[in-house]
């Protein structure tokens, strides 16, 4: 049987030198053909500048507290600038009133994702064997849902965990109705990394096991491709 791709249009944008470089190429703008480009680009810039200023670097500063001891936000930013990546999605179902995955049981391969949509859209968690729904709060509905990923499990030495996910539509959830006049499934993710140089030392703290002897020390960067040739088919 032919394998057949999860029915999502996705654009990834890598940032690795700070939140411009990603948005070059062939990305849409007003020099490569496409009106309303540069309104898109400039958005996408001030998002992800927001997003540095007022949610990662808060976020690396409860997580530090959590550790107890290691000061995360230094050992993300010690090689430079994180490796960040910007990924828009619109999930287009194939079917009519009917059960679907729109996109298949995964973990995040970096430290953390910060993941907005524009209703909920049959996000799931697994959580020992069960599959949760993860809904948009009505009474905040730009609320981020903060993922971690699969380079924090490793650097807490599993204390951390990555939860498995995905995005399933069913035709109980009214929220998910096809009609003619119904908004788009729409997913803006920030993926989130330290530098690729990073090396991944033991985190120190008395909340964490204690680092075995004889283990590599390997970069974020190692972990990374590691993860990706994994899975890559």
């Amino acid at each position: 049987i032919a394998n057949v791709g999860d029915p999502v249009e996705s654009m990834y944008c890598p940032l690795k030198n700070g939140c411009s470089d990603g948005f070059v190429g062939q990305f849409p703008r007003s020099d490569n053909g496409y009106d309303g480009g540069d309104d898109l680009r400039d958005a996408c810039i001030a998002l992800c500048q927001g997003l540095d200023d007022k949610v990662i670097r808060p976020c690396l500063n409860i997580a530090t507290k959590a550790l107890a001891g290691s000061d995360l936000e230094t050992c993300w930013f010690n090689e430079g600038l994180g490796a960040n990546t910007l990924r828009l999605a619109r999930y287009v179902p194939r079917q009519e009133n009917t059960q679907e995955i729109l996109y298949g049981e995964h973990t995040d391969y970096d430290g953390f994702t910060y993941l907005w949509r524009n209703k909920s859209n049959g996000l799931q968690a697994l959580d020992k064997g069960i599959w949760y729904n993860v809904p948009v709060p009505p009474d905040d509905r730009d609320a981020l849902v903060i993922n971690l990923g699969d380079l924090m499990e490793f650097w807490t030495r599993g204390v951390w965990h990555s939860p498995r996910h995905r995005v399933l539509r069913t035709r109980t959830n009214p929220s998910l109705d096809q009609s003619s006049d119904a908004p788009d499934l729409v997913s803006i993710v920030y993926f989130t990394g330290p530098h690729a140089a990073t090396k991944l030392l033991p985190l120190q703290s008395p909340r964490l096991p204690p680092f075995q002897d004889g283990v590599p020390i390997i970069t974020a960067g190692q972990h990374v491709k590691a993860k990706i040739a994994k899975t890559a088919l």
